[in-house]
């Protein structure tokens, strides 16, 4: 586990490098869109897709997206991201319920993670056999967030980065 959230802390900051580099749009597909940044093994290829519905007694709140990426040269594939648009509470957890399937991940900052590869894996094909997806955490501040999204098109727009990026 403690490899696992060394490479994600690495991929933070490759991904907010990243976020800077030119974009190609790989399409929308319903509520995800997909594309990907560089070339060759420093190609990297992301999908995302933003609340439906968000719910909280917050006065200022910045971006909320959930995020699934492919790194390329680091042979990553399917992190999964989800951003709150707030800090999280320390040390706190957040909770991704999918039909009957929940998933805990941990917090930094403003973003929540999987603890590691098996779960990642585990709860990317539960958002793709899924119709809607519950995320719940806690901010520094204490205020409680539920945010709802669609996962309508989201196998068809992962199909999209698994070419782009060369994974089969």
């Amino acid at each position: 586990m403690k490899h696992y959230c060394v490479m994600l802390i690495a991929v933070l900051m490759l991904s907010s490098a990243t976020l800077h580099a030119k974009q190609k749009d790989l399409g929308i597909f319903k509520k995800w869109t997909a594309y990907s940044e560089g070339k060759g093994k420093s190609r990297a290829c992301s999908i995302y897709s933003k609340p439906e519905k968000k719910k909280g007694k917050y006065v200022k709140r910045g971006q909320v997206y959930a995020l699934i990426s492919h790194f390329r040269g680091r042979k990553a594939y399917n992190v999964v991201q989800l951003t709150a648009g707030y800090i999280y509470k320390k040390h706190s957890i957040v909770t991704v319920q999918i039909g009957t399937k929940k998933f805990k991940l941990f917090t930094v900052a403003d973003s929540a993670w999987v603890q590691s590869k098996k779960v990642e894996t585990a709860l990317v094909k539960t958002m793709q056999s899924g119709a809607r997806m519950v995320v719940t955490g806690v901010s520094s501040r204490g205020t409680r967030t539920t945010d709802t999204y669609s996962l309508s098109g989201i196998t068809a727009a992962q199909k999209a980065i698994d070419k782009a990026c060369g994974r089969k």
